[in-house]
């Protein structure tokens, strides 16, 4: 009988061991679980985990505007960005998303599900179309005077222009 509970004792208390180790690694699960959902949380863009049937998995807050209405399920613009990265090959795209200009990058992750990181670019654009608009309207307005006092200097160069005009 003295054995018997010997064996009992050394049993429980390796099954309190393993709780504790149990413990502890479900306390560093926790943990890191906390950290990604911080980190995932907190990213300005948009990212999205895409199941194998177009099911949104995870989507961030800044990624849940872009999806329209139904954020649980993909865009039909996006389809076939994730179609291509789901076989494999990493894909990028700009689309428009709900009135938005978005950079959409696609990468595979396990068993089929895909990563998509949207980039919002809508502002970015219209500053690049200002700047163009403005480059434009600066090179017209500086070739208007430069075509005149061009024309003056080869009337001058040319010659036959009393003094008196060519002072003026």
């Amino acid at each position: 009988a003295e054995a018997a509970g010997g064996e009992l004792g050394v049993l429980a208390g390796a099954m309190m061991h393993m709780a504790g180790e149990v413990k502890a690694r479900v306390g560093e699960l926790t943990e890191q679980r906390d950290l990604l959902s911080v980190v995932f949380g907190g990213l300005v863009e948009g990212v999205l985990v895409v199941e194998p049937g177009g099911k949104i998995a995870l989507a961030n807050d800044p990624a849940r505007p872009l999806l329209g209405e139904d954020d649980q399920q993909l865009p039909a613009k996006l389809a076939p960005l994730v179609a291509r990265a789901g076989k494999g090959e990493p894909a990028e795209e700009e689309l428009e998303l709900v009135g938005r200009t978005v950079r959409a990058s696609a990468r595979p992750l396990h068993q089929g599900a895909v990563i998509v990181v949207l980039y919002d670019v809508t502002r970015m654009r219209a500053l690049e179309n200002v700047r163009r608009e403005f480059l434009s309207n600066a090179a017209h307005e500086l070739r208007t005077p430069v075509t005149s006092i061009s024309g003056y200097a080869e009337t001058l160069l040319g010659g036959g222009v009393d003094s008196e005009t060519s002072k003026e």
